[in-house]
């Protein structure tokens, strides 16, 4: 069985997802497991992964969902394992999202 992506939202209502696996995971792998979750994002293999420990944290008033994730770089009561890719994907293919890393690819910018 291969690893298992899930994404969380970005609490801005952006419509921006991060992806994310339980465990601590090979880059390697993990990339490729992101790759086929979301095969419309440009997914580089420079892009940063964190191996950290996250928690769900209950929210208030947020138009976008109950939990919020929070990240720490040790174990604490409620944190488990993950491994993150550190880089806010759309949640579903659009030609706003190609054309912007079109253009940013040839003027160096993001």
């Amino acid at each position: 069985m291969g690893i298992l992506i899930r994404g969380f939202l970005a609490d801005d209502d952006s419509c921006q997802q991060m992806l994310y696996a339980k465990g601590h995971h090979d880059k390697i792998d993990f990339l490729s497991a992101c790759r086929e979750e979301a095969d419309f994002a440009l997914i580089n293999d420079d892009d940063e992964i964190r191996h950290v420990y996250m928690r769900w944290c209950p929210v208030r008033n947020s138009i976008v969902g109950d939990l919020a994730a929070y990240f720490q770089d040790k174990p604490g009561r409620g944190a488990f394992k993950v491994t993150v890719l550190n880089v806010w994907l759309p949640l579903w293919d659009t030609q706003e999202y190609h054309e912007r890393f079109k253009s940013s690819a040839t003027n160096g910018t993001e």
